[in-house]
């Protein structure tokens, strides 16, 4: 489990393939300095068209431009019908960051990526029933 000042936690985004979604996977502390290269992660999500899960299991710290970012995230997808699900520890750093700025309303928030994924892709299910 990375932790504020983790020296193993320089910040990399990695896009692993899942089946039915677009993952972009964040290690490290995102913050106002690493946002643009989060942006950019976001974009290429945004331009496949499929439901999007981040995985933010080994983010050490986020700050209100990372929140922003995913905040700018969830209304492009929503705005092409498409779903996003994020993935953090239910006990970590994020977790409070969710709470205490309240956005842990706004997103659909997992445990695993795997949980994420699969939540991604029903609500895809879903919206094809509904």
């Amino acid at each position: 489990m990375p932790f504020i000042g983790d020296p193993r936690s320089g910040f990399l985004i990695t896009t692993p393939r899942a089946a039915g979604a677009h993952v972009v996977a964040v290690r490290g502390e995102l913050t106002l300095a690493t946002a643009a290269d989060l942006q950019v992660a976001f974009e290429a999500a945004i331009a496949a068209r499929r439901p999007v899960v981040v995985d933010l299991l080994e983010v050490s710290f986020m700050d209100s431009q990372g929140l922003y970012a995913l905040l700018v995230l969830r209304k492009r997808l929503g705005e092409q019908a498409c779903a996003l699900a994020i993935a953090r520890d239910p006990d970590g750093t994020l977790a409070m960051v969710f709470r205490v700025s309240g956005t842990h309303d706004f997103f659909d928030l997992h445990d695993s990526r795997r949980a994420a994924i699969a939540a991604a892709r029903s609500a895809v299910i879903d919206r094809r029933i509904a």
